[in-house]
């Protein structure tokens, strides 16, 4: 238990500092800003065209689509995460007060944490302002709408996502979009392990960008690596010519698996091995 109260006051005590850093409260205010956007955009949508929507459904949307605007989402909050850890005096102290294993597992659900009050925060605020358009009920109302027209304008869920039972759609959708968010902040901790943090923080930027890097619709009979194709869902659904629904998807976390084992095997051996110093001078 002493060990428990030990990393649990650690994880605290970093969630404090994050929380009460100026690139953490300007950061997210912007995404806050960009989040009722999006969700007063989609509430705008159902009622310009008559149509419903159930709130699991619609926690789908949010998730699988990244909330909107995802790629300067996702830097916003790579600027949030960019000083994991923190490089100065209080990081030493902790270690000093504990030891690695515990300061190291502090670190790994600190990015936990973070990256999932991240997309809890983004769906409450998203479901809390397109409330008036939602209505109760269960399941896909696209399917309702199928069955009772003949032809559908307009669809709120990938296609395959009708297949599924809306619970099981929705944590796919979450799985993949923690596992985009999550990777990059535990990189960028990283990173910060090795005395990098400006290379982390280049080189998310630049794979967030990529596809404007590259002048995408240039190249687009190319087989290009886009990491962002594989941030979210219906990303995942509209630029794999092999879509297979789930198969796809598991293949795509199992993948993220490796990354995240990968990642965590390489700061465990650091913070095992080798001399581990936090000076915000060298930053």
């Amino acid at each position: 238990m002493s060990k428990v109260r030990s990393v649990k006051s650690l994880v605290c005590g970093q969630l404090s500092d994050w929380a009460h850093s100026p690139r953490t409260i300007i950061s997210g205010l912007v995404i806050l800003a960009l989040t009722y956007m999006n969700a007063r955009d989609y509430q705008h949508f159902l009622e310009r065209t008559s149509l419903y929507a159930y709130w699991g459904e619609s926690v789908f949307y949010f998730l699988s689509t990244g909330f909107g605007n995802l790629p300067l989402t996702s830097a916003l909050f790579l600027i949030m995460v960019s000083e994991v850890p923190k490089r100065n005096a209080f990081q030493n102290i902790m270690l000093i007060r504990s030891n690695r294993g515990r300061w190291y597992a502090s670190q790994v659900l600190f990015c936990l944490l973070v990256t999932i009050l991240m997309m809890v925060v983004l769906l409450s605020v998203s479901l809390g302002f397109s409330f008036p358009a939602l209505e109760s009920g269960e399941g896909w109302s696209d399917l309702e709408r199928m069955a009772s027209e003949s032809e559908i304008e307009y669809q709120l869920a990938t296609a395959f996502a009708l297949e599924l039972p809306v619970p099981q759609a929705c944590w796919l959708a979450a799985a993949v979009l923690f596992c985009f968010w999550f990777v990059m902040a535990f990189s960028i901790f990283v990173f910060n392990l090795f005395g990098k943090p400006q290379l982390g923080l280049l080189l998310y930027a630049t794979l967030l960008s990529l596809k404007v890097i590259v002048l995408w619709e240039m190249l687009s009979e190319f087989d290009l690596f886009m990491p962002s194709d594989y941030a979210t869902i219906c990303n995942i659904a509209n630029t794999q010519g092999d879509f297979e629904g789930v198969p796809t998807i598991v293949t795509v976390l199992l993948v993220y698996a490796s990354i995240i084992a990968g990642c965590l095997l390489i700061g465990y051996l650091k913070c095992r091995y080798m001399d581990l110093q936090f000076d915000s001078e060298k930053v």
